[in-house]
């Protein structure tokens, strides 16, 4: 069966690439036949917030390759549990082996998740997420939901965020459609499931609906 997934390895892959990425939000030109192309898949998977149920995510950093990022993670964490002293706080954690969150385990209000598919379902559950530079908060965008953002992804300065350190300033305004038309189909590179060779997120969507009108059919017996 196929689905639509944004997996961590679709994440900026090294500094290259974040450079490269954020030069085509700052630069690229998106309009005309891309941009209305680009909708039709935009409001295929944009979901809306009919199942919010309030929740706080946070998405654990801390042990990521980057170390710089353990600091912030830290701070977040810090500040999410002030800001939100009466509220269950989950954890989002898909890192193997989440020991350095043992001591947060102790907080009745914190439950740590490990399932990625859980996770993928309590964003889509969630109020706010909060992140360093996960590409789980792009994820959340994609649901509508408020992000805020303790780092640098490229997805925050561009107004879709709520970036809770000081602004670099250095990219220009855009809309959340705008932005998905600038990662999926100028950044990103799409391959077709069934050829191998590529393709565009509208074909890929047009495979998994055939795929699902195709299971719908009752069999011939």
């Amino acid at each position: 069966e196929y689905s639509l997934r944004i997996d961590q390895d679709m994440s900026i892959r090294n500094n290259e690439d974040s450079t490269q990425l954020d030069d085509l939000i700052h630069t690229a030109d998106v309009k005309g036949d891309l941009l209305e192309k680009a909708k039709e898949a935009f409001d295929y998977i944009i979901r809306d917030n009919a199942n919010e149920n309030g929740s706080i995510i946070l998405v654990d950093e801390k042990k990521s390759l980057d170390i710089q990022k353990e600091v912030p993670f830290s701070k977040m964490v810090d500040m999410v549990m002030k800001s939100y002293p009466l509220n269950t706080i989950t954890i989002i954690s898909t890192f193997e082996g989440e020991g350095h969150l043992k001591e947060l385990c102790q907080n009745e209000n914190i439950r740590i998740i490990t399932s990625a598919v859980e996770a993928e379902e309590l964003l889509y559950q969630a109020k706010k997420v909060f992140v360093v530079e996960s590409i789980e908060g792009f994820k959340a965008l994609l649901h509508n939901k408020e992000v805020h953002c303790f780092g640098f992804p490229f997805y925050s300065e561009l107004g879709l965020t709520t970036d809770e350190i000081e602004s670099r300033g250095l990219k220009k305004k855009r809309t959340l459609l705008e932005l998905f038309t600038i990662f999926f189909y100028v950044y990103e590179k799409q391959i077709n499931p069934l050829t191998g060779m590529p393709s565009d997120l509208n074909e890929i969507i047009k495979i998994i609906d055939d795929k699902k009108r195709n299971q719908l059919v009752p069999k011939e017996k």
